[in-house]
Order: C-alpha cells, then sequence, then structure tokens
C-alpha cells in the first residue's frame, strides 16, 4: 500500500499529463516519381499540463487506518 500512495503523490506532482509517446516515420516516392525523395522523422510527444492544472492545489494522499 505504501509503494501506491508514493506513485499516487508522484503522478499528482507531475507535470506531464501522460505517458511520453515515440514516434517513426519513413517516407519516399519510389511508388509515385521515383525521384530519389527520401525523409524520415522521429519524434517524442509529450502530453504537459496546462497552466490552471499547475495552479490547482494538489491533492493530498493519506494513508488509511
Amino acid at each position: 500500500m505504501p509503494g501506491e500512495l508514493a506513485a499516487k503523490n508522484q503522478a499528482a506532482n507531475s507535470w506531464l499529463s501522460g505517458d511520453p509517446a515515440p514516434g517513426l516515420a519513413r517516407r519516399t516516392d519510389r511508388l509515385d516519381k521515383n525521384e530519389g525523395f527520401r525523409g524520415y522523422e522521429a519524434e517524442i510527444e509529450l502530453t504537459c499540463g496546462t497552466p490552471t492544472q499547475a495552479l490547482q492545489p494538489k491533492p493530498v494522499i493519506l494513508p488509511s487506518g
């Protein structure tokens, strides 16, 4: 139970509101024109909290019992 409370407190104090999402993409024109176009993309999506979420008071989680 203490581990669960620590995880909930950490999530409540986090600047990210979700998990990071990696992405990879490769683009080419081989099927169309075959002019030699090649493109690669790599991204990491981070879902940040809104400024109003950052200013709201954080919940305090206390162990029961």
